[in-house]
């Protein structure tokens, strides 16, 4: 079960609340509200004080003479000892000496008298003063103590200090007591409830007037706010107005000048003070004046924003015409571009010059590029001479044999014809002997023909295998001399035709087996090797020999033209760069392993299909 609350019920009951709001507000009112009653009363007792005390001392009441002294002693000391930081002690001390007086002029004038009156001040001061609870309390306290009062008059424990009129009223005294009692409790509570009334609305009023105060404050920071941006902003758009290089200048609908700069003014030859309200019509040049007018006036019904570029005192000049979006004022903008003119035909005359300077250059190339093919063509003709001249005794000897071997036969057989002992059947081998051996030497000079006849330019479907086989017949020789170097042949079978040049494929294979056979004196393997990739699309050429190996300085400049290590006579050193050149043309990579002491490896790799170099 709960615990039951006097305040909770009370303020439920009396339907009224602290308004947290304006506690300080109140406060402040309330310090200073009892200030002025200790004040007030101060001033009434140093007047009444002394008349009051007389009467007293003449009289020879000197009980009461000696209580109202102490009265007027305790209010000094609340007025004058107690400090102003002990707001409730002050309050509540004076709140006392009230209460006491009160009863006192309850027990000297009972139900006659003003006491009730001084109790009712007392309570009504009591909400004014603390307010909360504390007055229903003072109230309760005040009605109990003034029953108890009648109580003891009652019964005679206190005297009745009343005359005969009085005596006969006192005599139903407890009835009176009660009914004034209950009417001093009503009244109080209607004054307690009325007070809290009051101050609740006039705590809802400060409310209201602290929230518009507050409201008020900020619109008016926000205002003056505003104001200083618009201050401020005004001052920085005069002071770039001013100050800018631009011709400004702004007018209304009807021409007139509302606002002009000094650099506008200054191109116009007038004085900006001067010219402010004048018709713009007035300070326009004659040869302009018309024009100008009918631009303005086509901006401003329009709304449209003009640009155009003019011409002045060999100046350029470009030009805005910026209407406002009521159509009531223009501004007319102008900047001086010679400058940009200036510098953009500068450009222009430097694009021009830069022009000739590559056409020039590029001709130049042209003709480099031209010239150096002429050159490479000379140089690989050159190497193919050299080629065929240092074949040339070995076909003479490949071709003297089969040659040697028909004059043999034809001996014979003019022998036989002249004995007449020539028969069928020797007629019949020697004639096939003759056949094979022209056969044999027409071989030799068709490879040769191949060889010397030059397509720079063709490219055709040609079988790696044939292409071997061809070279091969024409170094026989070179290597026949050789009985210590072996070749050895590993091609793969069914390739498929690589579109290339046949002559540059003959002319790379004769260069590196003479290359290879060179670098084996003493003797060793030539292995020749030939593949078809399906999944990377590209043949294979390999020559590995098994010779000392070429050093590493010359290796990293393998294809450097004229490089050579060999005797002079024996090499032109246009040979492996030639090499390089046909691999780069076809599209194909060229790869050199070379061991010192273990012998080198050539791989050349060529793409199925021809690079868009040779497509195009």
């Amino acid at each position: 079960m709960k615990p039951f609350n006097i305040k909770k019920m009370l303020s439920n009951f009396i339907g009224l609340s602290q308004i947290k709001g304006t506690e300080a507000t109140i406060q402040n009112w309330r310090e200073h509200t009892s200030q002025i009653m200790l004040n007030v009363f101060v001033l009434i007792s140093f007047v009444a004080y002394p008349i009051t005390a007389t009467t007293l001392v003449l009289k020879g009441e000197w009980e009461t003479l000696a209580f109202s002294s102490s009265a007027f002693i305790a209010v000094l000391i609340i007025r004058f000892a107690i400090t102003k930081k002990a707001y409730k002690l002050r309050v509540i001390s004076f709140l006392i000496v009230g209460y006491i007086l009160g009863m006192s002029l309850g027990v000297n004038k009972t139900l006659i008298g003003d006491a009730r009156i001084w109790l009712l001040f007392i309570v009504v001061m009591t909400e004014v003063l603390l307010g909360n609870l504390t007055s229903f309390i003072v109230l309760v306290i005040v009605t109990l103590s003034w029953c108890g009062l009648g109580l003891l008059f009652k019964f005679g424990i206190i005297d009745y200090p009343l005359d005969h009129l009085q005596k006969l009223i006192a005599r139903d005294a407890l009835f009176a007591w009660k009914n004034t009692s209950t009417i001093l409790f009503a009244t109080g509570f209607i004054l307690i409830v009325s007070i809290r009334a009051i101050t609740h609305n006039l705590s809802k009023s400060l409310n209201q007037s602290h929230a518009l105060a507050k409201t008020l404050r900020k619109e008016i920071e926000e205002r003056k706010q505003i104001e200083c941006d618009l201050r401020e902003s005004e001052q920085k758009y005069r002071g770039l107005f001013e100050n800018s290089p631009l011709l400004i200048i702004e007018i209304d609908k009807y021409f007139n000048i509302l606002a002009i700069n000094s650099a506008m003014a200054k191109s116009l030859g007038y004085d900006v003070e001067t010219i402010i309200g004048s018709s713009v019509s007035n300070v326009l040049p004659n040869d302009v004046r018309e024009s100008r007018l009918k631009l303005a006036e086509k901006a401003i019904t329009t709304n449209q924003i003009i640009h155009f570029d003019d011409e002045r005192d060999g100046r350029h000049f470009h030009n805005i015409f910026v209407p406002s979006k009521e159509n009531e004022t223009l501004q007319v903008i102008s900047q001086d571009i010679t400058k940009q003119k200036q510098d953009r035909q500068k450009i222009l005359n430097y694009q021009e010059h830069l022009n000739d300077l590559v056409r020039t250059r590029t001709d130049d190339l042209f003709r480099e590029v031209e010239e150096r093919k002429r050159i490479e063509r000379k140089a690989m003709a050159a190497q193919k001479l050299a080629d065929i001249g240092l074949l040339a005794t070995g076909i003479a000897h490949e071709l003297n044999s089969p040659l040697q071997g028909i004059m043999i036969d034809s001996d014979y057989l003019l022998m036989k014809h002249n004995n007449n002992t020539l028969d069928a059947a020797s007629l019949k081998k020697k004639l096939e002997d003759t056949k094979q051996n022209i056969l044999r030497c027409n071989k030799i000079v068709r490879s040769l023909q191949n060889y010397a006849h030059t397509t720079p330019g063709e490219f055709s479907p040609h079988d790696i295998d044939e292409i071997i086989w061809d070279t091969l017949t024409l170094t026989k020789h070179q290597f026949g001399s050789y009985d210590n170097i072996s070749i050895i042949t590993e091609i793969e079978e069914n390739m498929p035709p690589l579109l290339c040049n046949r002559d540059r494929i003959m002319q790379t294979l004769i260069n590196l087996l003479i290359n290879a056979r060179d670098a084996m004196p003493e003797g060793g393997q030539i292995t020749i090797q030939s593949n078809y990739s399906t999944e990377k699309r590209q043949f294979t050429l390999k020559v590995t020999d098994t010779g000392d190996g070429i050093p590493e300085d010359i290796l990293n400049h393998l294809f450097t033209p004229f490089l050579t290590t060999k005797s002079v006579g024996k090499g032109t050193g246009l040979g492996l760069y030639i090499v390089h050149g046909f691999v780069q043309t076809r599209g194909g990579e060229i790869d050199v392993q070379s061991t010192r002491g273990a012998g080198t490896a050539i791989t050349i790799t060529y793409p199925e299909e021809l690079p868009d170099s040779l497509t195009s």
